[in-house]
């Protein structure tokens, strides 16, 4: 009978799909392929089959925007034995039409080596890294890490990284160095939007753009300790969130301004604003999404 399967990931890149993965069964016979199962509705608990196939990987299509689906996989070797069911994983779709979120930026470090960084979201927006260097010991898999001294991601502009209307920021970092200066986690110049992980107030995580009069603040983060940063934006509320709670908000309506400047993470060109530590599973999109939706991202990785 074969194992079951481990290290189920569930992500959604859009309103309408999910993106499964999982670490292979293993089998005296061998491995067929797997079957995927699906509740939908948080708490669900009712699953039905919907896919066989033979990788370890599957993209479910068709989905309600706005919803909560949980997966588990079994494997089935070449006699038809059924194994045991992986353990679950549950993600929300993103919001719909109504809200506009879209992934246009999404950069998970994997690489490992090279100065090229890879979108991940299929919007194209590739990056290049600068006095960076790679670590296996990301929040999830890979990760960057920045002296806090020039480092710093470039992502050339493109028009789905001109976010005018709504927006989410989200990323993982790690610091090693907290202090009263402005220390970019993802810049968009000159001052377009950003979320910083420490500022000169009292070294607080920080956010706002062009936008807003002045900054929006969140707590200090603590030293050597993963934290997850995330910002949204619909212009009616901006809000601040630290490990998938809202920690500040602040009432604007203003547009984004837009600029031909690149998107830079870890540090800028314009200002040094460097960050020190590492960064993992940065996150844009053109739209803001609810707090189910980080809480969502928070737990997965980018695929």
């Amino acid at each position: 009978m074969p194992s079951a399967p481990s290290g189920l990931t569930a992500t959604a890149p859009s309103s309408s799909g999910i993106n499964l993965g999982w670490s292979a069964a293993t089998d005296d016979r061998g491995v067929a392929g797997y079957r995927v199962e699906r509740c939908t509705g948080s708490g669900c608990a009712s699953f039905i089959q919907i896919a066989t196939p033979t990788g370890t990987s599957y993209s479910d299509s068709g989905l309600t925007a706005s919803t909560s689906y949980t997966y588990r996989v079994r494997a089935v070797d070449t006699d038809n034995n059924l194994g045991p069911y992986s353990s679950t994983a549950s993600t929300i779709t993103l919001g719909g039409p109504s809200t506009g979120a879209g992934l246009v930026g999404a950069y998970s470090f994997n690489e490992g080596s090279g100065s090229t960084v890879r979108d991940a979201s299929g919007s194209g927006n590739n990056g290049a890294a600068t006095a960076t260097t790679w670590t296996a010991s990301g929040r999830f898999g890979g990760a960057l890490v920045f002296n806090g001294t020039g480092s710093r991601v470039t992502v050339n502009d493109s028009p789905s990284l001109r976010l005018t209307s709504a927006m989410t920021l989200e990323a993982w970092v790690y610091p090693t160095t907290v202090n009263g200066a402005w220390r970019d986690v993802i810049y968009k110049g000159n001052d377009n939007y950003y979320l910083e992980a420490s500022s000169p107030n009292s070294g607080r995580s920080a956010a706002g753009g062009t936008y807003l009069s002045s900054p929006l603040y969140g707590p200090t983060l603590p030293l050597n300790t993963w934290s997850h940063l995330a910002l949204t934006y619909d212009r009616v509320t901006l809000r601040l969130y630290v490990n998938g709670t809202q920690v500040a908000s602040v009432a604007a309506s203003a547009a984004l301004a837009t600029s031909a400047n690149p998107l830079q993470i870890g540090g800028d060109s314009l200002y040094g604003q460097s960050f020190t530590g590492r960064i993992d599973e940065v996150r844009i999109y053109n739209g803001a999404l609810t707090a189910a939706q980080i809480a969502a991202d928070m737990n997965s990785p980018i695929q």
